[in-house]
């Protein structure tokens, strides 16, 4: 097997020497595949519960010292 980091050339015409450049990397890392938890829980629902909750509290709060000042 070649090493495409020694032998791949860029647009300029001139070889790349190894290392860390943009070019070896991304191909290092083009054949990866993103770790999957398996967690697939839903969070948009529970967000809308936490919006709504928040919602509640701060209206709660709001009536509560309305009605305070019109005593």
């Amino acid at each position: 097997m070649v090493n495409k980091a020694t032998t791949s050339t860029p647009s300029s015409g001139t070889p790349v020497s190894g290392g860390s450049t943009p070019a070896s990397y991304s191909s290092a890392l083009s054949g990866k595949v993103a770790v999957k938890t398996g967690d697939n829980t839903p969070i948009g629902a529970y967000a809308a519960v936490l919006v709504i909750a928040a919602l509640a509290i701060a209206g709660g709060i709001f009536y509560k010292k309305k009605r305070k000042n019109d005593k």
